[in-house]
């Protein structure tokens, strides 16, 4: 469903924006051994009535929510295939870490011209890197995310994003929890999408959570 932002801000009116809708396959392998894992999968997605923005309104240079497509008898189609795969090791009883990759090619067809064509809609590469440290009631994690090879838009590839962040959690009792993250540690400047955004600078947050539950 399009966000509630997406659905009555700007100048979307209600029942303007319509739900995407599709399908997903997805089939691979796993194996597990005794403190390792292995995981292998392959995908497609299949969607319709993507939701995305219009061109600048010359008149105020705002963009609104739209069915990317709606105004050129489209369906806003959207597609990606890909092949992801993860590594998992459990060193001992307070280390472990993983490793992760992914590419797709996830594209979107393009409602500008007169005749829609697909064109990149994302980055086609995804890479992760977690190590974990526990002990006790403490789990600690430094965890590297890499989004690359991003689309093309405004004349030039959306620059890639690299992203480190460090989360440290403490249980107080059973029910009561506290947790310290660290987003961008390394305070880069990450384009958060296409039109420029830029992801927060270094920030950090401490959050308390209260768990409530019977035995029974």
């Amino acid at each position: 469903m399009p966000t509630v932002d997406s659905y009555y801000g700007k100048k979307a009116a209600a029942g303007t924006l319509k739900p995407e809708e599709g399908w997903t396959y997805e089939t691979g392998i796993k194996k597990i051994y005794d403190n390792k894992s292995i995981k292998l999968a392959v995908f497609h997605m299949d969607f319709e009535n993507k939701i995305g923005w219009s061109d600048k309104d010359p008149g105020t240079g705002e963009q609104y929510a739209i069915n990317k497509g709606d105004f050129r008898n489209t369906k806003g189609d959207f597609r990606n295939t890909g092949i992801e795969a993860e590594f998992t090791h459990n060193v001992n009883d307070k280390w472990r870490y993983s490793l992760g990759i992914g590419y797709g090619n996830p594209e979107v067809k393009d409602p500008s011209a007169a005749n829609p064509k697909w064109v990149q809609d994302d980055g086609r590469i995804d890479a992760s890197a977690s190590v974990f440290y526990s002990i006790s009631k403490l789990t600690s994690g430094l965890t590297y995310k890499y989004l690359g090879d991003r689309e093309y838009y405004g004349g030039h590839d959306v620059p890639s994003r690299s992203r480190l962040t460090w989360n440290t959690s403490y249980d107080l009792t059973k029910n009561d929890n506290i947790t310290l993250t660290m987003n961008n540690l390394l305070d880069k400047d990450n384009y958060s999408n296409r039109y420029g955004n830029l992801d927060l600078p270094y920030n950090w947050k401490i959050t308390y959570t209260r768990t409530f539950y019977s035995d029974n």
